[in-house]
């Protein structure tokens, strides 16, 4: 079976987007390197004449002890008229319906013969994740399937849960606090976004899979890491495991990295631009990773001479 090597930087890619944009975008990753003494949140104000916008950055899941936020988030998000979101945490909760649209890319044709694709050894380390003899479950999906199914496995194995998440908690609280809501993505796009990174051809998706369950015992105390980093306001961290990663590979740069980081990095950024005509102040949450490297939202408004301010 030819090996393709670009592959397993996309099966990290859907992980990351479906699960958490920082979570798991550096499960896997070789160098880990931090901010000698971060002092800052992710968080930058840029303001107009008319409009006060906050630039946060979240992590999707997360634990109780994440709580409470950093004042200088706090604050800012106290100080807002509105809250805007990369996408509505209301919405992921649609996704096992929004999920059905595209069964046909879920299932084998004949909705078994997976398990003949794997070797033992394989077989028998996803015995040994699933806690299960029986395997007959991942006999019907296609192998990017059981590839997002582990990637979330390792997330749920640590504790961390989408309720718990950054996003999550900004959602309870301008409901509780009667601010507007504006969601900038649907669950249907991300949905669209990730399958679209999976090629058609089962034998290239097994090829991915056996990669990421040979690495699977790297996984432990590495999103502790991830969000240690966050919490701390580690950009040199979270830099180093987001974008460093999509960039050992220069096709996984031209392709997966353009679609899933840089496009909608440049989308919302013309979300920014557009926010600061309007009269308010604006509370922006997106995944942190979008704010961090060359071509993240930050960089490309400062770019563009906008001027903003780290918290």
């Amino acid at each position: 079976m030819k090996k393709l090597p670009n592959f397993q930087h996309k099966t990290k890619t859907l992980c990351l987007l479906m699960v958490s944009l920082l979570g798991l975008a550096g499960l896997y990753g070789q160098d880990w390197k931090t901010e000698t003494s971060p002092s800052k949140t992710f968080l930058w104000r840029l303001s107009s004449a008319s409009a006060t916008v906050y630039l946060a950055g979240t992590v999707h899941v997360g634990k109780e002890e994440m709580y409470p936020l950093p004042d200088a988030f706090l604050k800012a998000y106290q100080a807002s008229d509105s809250l805007l979101m990369e996408v509505n945490q209301e919405e992921l909760l649609r996704l096992p319906t929004a999920v059905l649209k595209f069964m046909d890319r879920m299932y084998m044709p004949e909705f078994k013969g997976a398990l003949e694709l794997y070797s033992d050894h394989v077989l028998e380390k996803l015995r040994v994740i699933t806690a299960s003899q029986d395997l007959s479950m991942f006999d019907a999906v296609q192998p990017w399937v059981v590839s997002l199914f582990l990637s979330m496995k390792a997330v749920s194995n640590q504790s961390y849960t989408v309720e718990r998440g950054v996003d999550a908690w900004l959602l309870s609280q301008a409901q509780e606090d009667n601010k507007s809501v504006r969601s900038l993505e649907t669950a249907e796009f991300q949905i669209q976004l990730m399958i679209d990174l999976f090629p058609r051809d089962v034998q290239e998706q097994v090829v991915a899979f056996e990669e990421l369950i040979g690495k699977w015992d790297q996984t432990a105390g590495l999103l502790d890491n991830l969000l240690t980093a966050y919490r701390n306001g580690d950009v040199v961290g979270l830099e180093s495991a987001f974008v460093a990663e999509f960039k050992q590979d220069q096709a996984a740069v031209s392709s997966a990295y353009q679609s899933v980081v840089v496009d909608r990095n440049h989308n919302m950024a013309t979300v920014v631009k557009q926010i600061l005509k309007e009269n308010g102040v604006y509370f922006f949450a997106v995944g942190a990773g979008h704010l961090v490297g060359d071509q993240s939202v930050v960089d490309i408004l400062r770019k563009e001479g906008f001027k903003l301010t780290r918290l």
